[in-house]
C-alpha cells in the first residue's frame, strides 16, 4: 500500500522495549488467516530472541488490517482489550504515484518515462 509500513517495522524494532513480529506482514487477524490459525500461532510469532525476557511491547504491522469492518475490529478488540493501534495514512495521489513507480520501475524492471500513456492507464 505504499505507506511506509517497512519503514517503521524496521524502526519499531531498534526499540528496547518492542518486540515486533518475526514476520512483517502476517495479517492474522484478517478472517481467513485466522481460521487457519490461533491465537498461540500468532503468539509464537514474538518469542523474546535467544531466551532472552519478554519485552513488554509486542507488535506487528500489516497494511491490509486499515479495511477491516468493524465488527473484525470488535472481535480483535474483545480478544486483545489492551490493544493499541497505530494506523498511517498518506496522500491519495502521493500514494497511488508511489504505488504506480514501484509497480512499473521495481516490479516490471521498466523505465516510467518509456511508457505510453494508455498503457500507463491500464
Amino acid at each position: 500500500m505504499r505507506c511506509g509500513s517497512t519503514w517503521l517495522y524496521e524502526v519499531l524494532k531498534l526499540h528496547p522495549d518492542i518486540r515486533m513480529s518475526d514476520c512483517k506482514e502476517m495479517d492474522f487477524f484478517f478472517m481467513p488467516q485466522m481460521l487457519r490459525h490461533d491465537l498461540i500461532w500468532y503468539r509464537a510469532h514474538f518469542k523474546p530472541d535467544n531466551g532472552s525476557q519478554p519485552k513488554p511491547i509486542r507488535g506487528e504491522i500489516s497494511p491490509r488490517y486499515a479495511r477491516l469492518k468493524s465488527w473484525q475490529v470488535n472481535r480483535i478488540a474483545a480478544l486483545l482489550p489492551n490493544l493499541r493501534i497505530i494506523l498511517t495514512l498518506r496522500h491519495p495521489i502521493e500514494r497511488v504515484w508511489s504505488q504506480t513507480l514501484y509497480d512499473f520501475g521495481r516490479l516490471q524492471a521498466r523505465d516510467l518515462r518509456k511508457v505510453k500513456s494508455l498503457e500507463f492507464l491500464r
